[in-house]
């Protein structure tokens, strides 16, 4: 232990404590107050949505009650509260939230492997209105999402081509193929085998380009990609 003749050396470790209060001093004290206070959202389901759309069908509003509460505090602080009388002055008005429950479609890389070569972005002095990955011809090109195909077949510069048309309301294109392997009408499944990769149409080179179209325009599919 520490003594007034203890000589101390720089790196010596000296632990204070600090005496915990040796009593508690619990107090419950009753209070009466009024306050504005909520009740629970409901939920209506739509099936026909999905879980990423909501609608607020009712604004919430706050109900207003005069509450008698027992409050227990321990040296002051409080530590508990317990509601034993309620008048209420104002019923609240529930917030309503309509949501949907299906999952919403997802989309993925429409084929193994290849080599990411042109993003979506101006090139040439035009915009490049989906993204490029090099593969060799013959390459098995996917269905990115489930859905249906309306499109099959030659399609000028993208040459041989499918578009598919998903629940979303999106579509995604595919282009420059050697072979497709679908027909107009056709439902499919995400990962179903459509099409063989090509170099037909306007063309630098062995690749599939592949588009998401949005509200009828194409937006940048890397944003999209699971």
């Amino acid at each position: 232990g520490l003594s007034e003749n203890t000589v101390l050396h720089p790196g010596d470790q000296i632990i204070i404590t600090v005496p915990e209060p040796e009593l508690t001093v619990t107090t419950v004290e009753e209070s009466t107050y009024e306050e504005d206070y909520y009740a629970e959202t409901q939920y209506i389901d739509n099936d026909d949505w999905y879980t990423t759309d909501t609608v607020v069908r009712q604004e919430p509003v706050a109900g207003h009650h005069e509450v008698t509460a027992l409050i227990t505090k321990e040296n002051g602080s409080e530590t508990g509260r317990e509601i034993i009388a309620e008048t209420a002055m104002t019923e609240p008005v529930p917030e309503i939230i309509e949501r949907g429950t299906q999952t919403p479609p997802t989309y993925i890389k429409p084929l193994s492997g290849g080599r990411f070569t042109s993003g979506f972005k101006w090139r040439w002095g035009r915009q490049h209105k989906g993204v490029d990955w090099a593969t060799p011809v013959g390459t098995t090109v996917f269905a990115s999402c489930g859905g249906v195909v309306t499109q099959a077949g030659w399609f000028s510069s993208y040459g041989n081509c499918v578009t598919i048309c998903h629940p979303d309301g999106n579509q995604t294109r595919y282009a420059h193929l050697s072979r497709v392997l679908v027909s107009v009408g056709e439902s499919v499944e995400q990962g179903e085998r459509i099409a063989l990769s090509g170099n037909t149409g306007r063309s630098t080179g062995p690749h599939v380009h592949f588009e998401i179209i949005v509200n009828g325009s194409q937006v940048d599919p890397l944003t999209m990609l699971e």
